[in-house]
């Protein structure tokens, strides 16, 4: 009973798995475009800000460097928060209390900075690491279906002979 519904769904051909690794393909591709526009846009200026919070840091000009990181936050769009921005604004918005509490602010502003830029990077990683299988399945169904046609076509071929 089961290998009768095994067969029949093998039977109903391997096309759709084609169908599938297609979209599969087309939905990893605009991933692949969404994520370099993010990644692109909030690494712009990265350098430059990097080189002026430290030299305005070094000189111990805090509020320059807080209105810097502001500035920054503005400037990149809310939906691309960099690292180094959002846990420089941390620190650097706090009054100087423990580096306990200063480390977990750090933290936190990693963290949420964070979520954004891992977005969709596990669907991506998903899709990459089974599409092998999945054609393989679909490689598997299209044999299984070639031998049951050779088959239907020899037993077709000896009930002729015997007439």
């Amino acid at each position: 009973m089961l290998s009768k519904l095994f067969l029949g769904l093998s039977l109903v051909g391997a096309e759709w798995v084609l169908y599938l690794l297609f979209l599969l393909s087309i939905l990893s591709v605009a991933l692949i475009f969404e994520r370099f526009r993010f990644y692109r846009v909030a690494c712009q200026d990265l350098k430059e800000f990097r080189k002026q919070l430290r030299l305005h840091t070094a000189h111990g000009k805090f509020a320059e460097a807080t209105q810097l990181a502001q500035t920054r936050t503005q400037k990149v769009s809310s939906s691309t928060p960099d690292l180094e921005t959002e846990m420089a604004l941390a620190l650097l918005s706090q009054p100087k209390t423990s580096a306990g509490i200063l480390t977990e602010l750090a933290q936190d502003a990693v963290i949420r900075a964070r979520l954004s830029w891992d977005k969709n990077l596990s669907t991506l990683a998903t899709i990459g690491s089974n599409a092998p299988f999945i054609g393989l399945f679909g490689t598997v169904l299209g044999i299984i279906k070639a031998f049951h046609d050779l088959s239907q076509q020899n037993s077709a071929k000896c009930d002729c002979r015997h007439l």
